[in-house]
Formats: structure tokens, sequence, C-alpha cells
């Protein structure tokens, strides 16, 4: 599914969006399917205005640090 149009536009306007994320799609409706818990947590390294190879360096380190922070802070959130 492609999120375009007013769906895009009410994502925009409530969550301030900065990108969709089109590729865990197969894995979600797969693991949906199986009735397998399922989250993504991805990371945006470059953007229209700044990309290529040389930006996605830059970042690549920031970027696992803020996602690997998340995800310690939401396994530990999980009940035991």
């Amino acid at each position: 599914m492609f999120v375009e149009g007013k769906v895009r536009e009410r994502l925009d306007l409530r969550a301030g969006t900065l990108a969709c994320d089109m590729e865990s799609a197969a894995v979600a409706q797969a693991a949906h399917a199986y009735r397998v818990p399922f989250m993504a947590l991805r990371t945006v390294t470059d953007t229209p205005e700044h990309e290529g190879q040389d930006v996605f360096g830059k970042n690549c380190l920031s970027a696992s640090k803020v996602n690997a922070a998340l995800l310690v802070k939401l396994i530990l959130s999980l009940p035991h």
C-alpha cells in the first residue's frame, strides 16, 4: 500500500511525518497472517536534500545509537 494523497496529508499534519516505510510492509503482512507480533524500527540516514554515500556514512553511527537506545527503552518497558 502506498501512502499518498489525503492519507499522507493527514499523517503529515498529525505526526509531522518525515518518511514512509514501505519496505517493511511485506514482513508486517506475513507476521499479521501468522499472528506473530511485529514492529519495525527504521532509521533515515539521508533526505532528498542531503543524499549519497557520504551522508549515509556520516549519519549511520549516530542513527544506530539512537535506534539502539530506543530499542533498549522499549524492551525495558515491556511487562515481565
